[in-house]
């Protein structure tokens, strides 16, 4: 099923109804951790992701919305399960990667760590 949003031609399929689904999953469950912890890791981490398209593809920050996919911000885009398709960011990390990954303070050494959990995700 293809639909046009935002001015983009969009295929609906299973696998991006389920990522949203998990993004909305991602932020409630985020939102829960805040109120019962005072601060979420998921949280740090789609602020991160976001950081890194304002870094990568300002223009989607500024319309709002993914310019290759359509999706909004206000939807909780940057908790989605699946990497940017602009390669902002990777998929979401599991809270051990994440926790990894906040030791690394060298951006080289940022890169590598998330192109090594991409390269193991492909095998």
């Amino acid at each position: 099923m293809n639909l046009k949003f935002n001015g983009i031609e969009l295929e609906i399929t299973r696998e991006k109804v389920i990522n949203y689904l998990f993004a909305k999953y991602n932020s409630l469950l985020s939102q829960l951790t805040k109120q019962v912890l005072g601060s979420s890791w998921r949280d740090d981490q789609a602020n991160w992701r976001l950081e890194q398209v304002t870094k990568f593809s300002p223009v989607c920050i500024e319309k709002g919305f993914c310019i290759q996919c359509g999706c909004e911000w206000a939807d909780k885009k940057h908790y989605e399960q699946e990497p940017c398709d602009k390669k902002c960011y990777p998929r979401w990390l599991t809270r051990h990667e994440w926790e990894v990954l906040q030791t690394l303070k060298d951006e080289t050494q940022r890169l590598e760590f998330i192109n090594l959990i991409t390269i193991n995700d492909n095998e």
